[in-house]
């Protein structure tokens, strides 16, 4: 009996030795397995993480380039428009325009000068001036601030362009109103003949010297001159191209000048101010 028992009792122990040597493998396995486990969840936890902030980032990117080229699209429209109205306002000056070009041989300087005072030189100057006036401009003429509006969504070159033509074009409208009304230029802070001429050499730097040879009376060659060089200014403001028509000083100058031009012409209208009433 004793010699059928010892082989299980052999083998129970050689399994139990097999399994006791086999333990700390079989252990290290599994604690390996288990210490990978973890930073494995964790670099997926992490990939998932980094794949859903790159998912908002691109929400955002394509979100904020569509409201880019959203108000980019809206901000072209409206420069298309303003060009347009600018252009409108040019044509509505057409009246402006004849009595520009047919009063190229008045000296108007000097019709302003004779048209002061209360004798007959002078009611004849006024005379004259009106009859001009309602000959040639027989729906009246008013400052538009229609195109005023647009200055925003143009270019500062095309904006001064378009000073320097509107001054060309009501600077003769303006000195025979002054003429009519008997108002000297001894009342205006600024000469109007010489600031008008200062403006046009500085949009037009190739006449300068035609300009100086023949002032205003040079206004029917000058004026088609401005007109071209204004359509060329908003065309490259259309194509979105920079303009070397007029620098960005120039520009400056004669927004400048003209600002002083309609500043005499209002103080020559309301008249002198009274002594009592001045700034000291």
């Amino acid at each position: 009996m004793v010699t059928q028992w010892i082989p299980s009792v052999v083998m129970t122990v050689l399994i139990s030795i097999a399994a006791w040597i086999s333990l700390p493998k079989l252990l290290s396995g599994a604690i390996d397995r288990a210490v990978q486990h973890k930073p494995d969840e964790r670099h997926e936890r992490s990939r998932a993480e980094i794949r859903s902030a790159e998912s908002s980032i691109d929400a955002l990117r394509t979100g904020a380039l569509s409201g880019v080229a959203a108000r980019q699209a809206m901000l072209d429209t409206r420069k298309l428009a303003a060009v347009e109205r600018l252009w409108a306002a040019v044509i509505s000056m057409s009246s402006a325009k004849t009595v520009a070009l047919m009063t190229g041989s008045v000296k108007l300087d000097e019709l302003l000068r004779r048209s002061n005072g209360s004798d007959s030189q002078a009611r004849t100057a006024q005379q004259f001036a009106g009859v001009m006036l309602k000959g040639l401009l027989s729906e009246g003429f008013k400052y538009d601030p229609a195109p005023d509006r647009e200055r925003p969504f143009l270019s500062a070159q095309a904006w001064s362009l378009f000073v320097a033509y509107r001054l060309a074009i009501s600077h003769p409208v303006m000195m025979l109103t002054l003429a009519q009304s008997g108002i000297g230029a001894d009342q205006m802070k600024a000469d109007p003949n010489k600031e008008s001429l200062e403006i046009l050499k500085v949009a037009l730097p190739h006449f300068s010297d035609y300009i100086d040879q023949h002032g205003l009376t040079g206004l029917h060659l000058l004026i088609p001159r401005l007109e071209e060089r204004l359509l060329q200014v908003l065309d490259a403001d259309l194509r979105g191209v920079e303009s070397h028509s007029v620098t960005v000083e120039a520009a400056a100058d004669i927004i400048r000048k003209a600002d002083a031009i309609y500043a005499g012409l209002s103080s020559a209208r309301a008249g002198p101010t009274p002594t009592d009433l001045r700034v000291q």
